[in-house]
């Protein structure tokens, strides 16, 4: 995956040892196939709400909406679950039907998603306005058109989690509906040194709906690192990164 490499590369060009990668959403994937490639360069490996596979992720987004669907006689959209949800359906099939997922305001409150007005005023009050050129945001919808067209984008990546010997922490929110409970289920089963939380009331932006907690979350697992004594050295300090 070539955006794998890259994080490697920084790694060196930024001089690190070792670091924890801290992943969300896609960049989930890319934290656990970095921690699968590179083994020798991290020393613990964070994902929050991680999107390891499309084809689980498409199934659960179709799982947590069709109950609502159903209820409001919502006839094409409950077929449109129906058929992400079948055995035979392939990664890109259902992640394309996903897309087609109506996520209207009454599909975002049974779910649990927060409202989009509070993030943007959160982001308004908290984060300064970026340098960032208008051809540069120009480029995000044609970056991630690319991300889907590549294959590597459809694997399932869940089998990686076992082949990682250094110590994986999965957060996620109680409603999330990226990492749905069969990919938890598969962490808690067959992560070798793995510490799975579960922020309730939740849904997929943990670090917004809930700071304190995931702050919290993170500086324990870290903490306990060094207690521990895993990897390179006891009781140092830890470079981590956030994809």
């Amino acid at each position: 995956m070539y955006h794998v490499k890259l994080v490697e590369q920084m790694r060196i060009a930024l001089g690190i040892g070792n670091w924890i990668p801290l992943g969300h959403s896609f960049g989930g994937m890319l934290a656990l196939v970095y921690a699968h490639t590179y083994p020798n360069s991290i020393d613990a490996v964070i994902y929050d709400c991680p999107m390891w596979s499309a084809l689980h992720t498409s199934k659960a987004i179709a799982e947590a909406t069709i109950p609502y669907f159903e209820k409001n006689g919502m006839t094409e959209q409950t077929t449109l679950c129906k058929e992400i949800l079948q055995n035979n359906v392939s990664p890109k099939d259902a992640f394309e039907k996903a897309l087609r997922i109506d996520m209207n305001d009454g599909v975002k409150e049974y779910c649990h998603v927060i409202k989009p007005s509070d993030y943007q005023k959160y982001i308004n009050e908290h984060i300064p306005e970026p340098d960032v050129t208008e051809d540069c945001w120009g480029k995000f919808i044609p970056f991630t058109q690319k991300l889907r067209d590549e294959n590597d984008f459809y694997e399932n990546y869940l089998p990686f989690i076992e082949q990682i010997i250094q110590p994986q922490m999965l957060m996620v929110g109680e409603y999330d509906m990226t990492c749905g409970k069969y990919e938890q289920a598969y962490f808690r089963e067959y992560s070798p040194n793995g510490k799975f939380e579960m922020l309730k009331g939740c849904a997929h932006l943990t670090w917004f709906e809930q700071p304190e907690k995931y702050t919290q979350l993170i500086t324990d697992f870290i903490f306990h690192l060094n207690q521990s004594g895993f990897g390179r050295a006891k009781k140092c300090a830890h470079s981590m990164f956030r994809i």
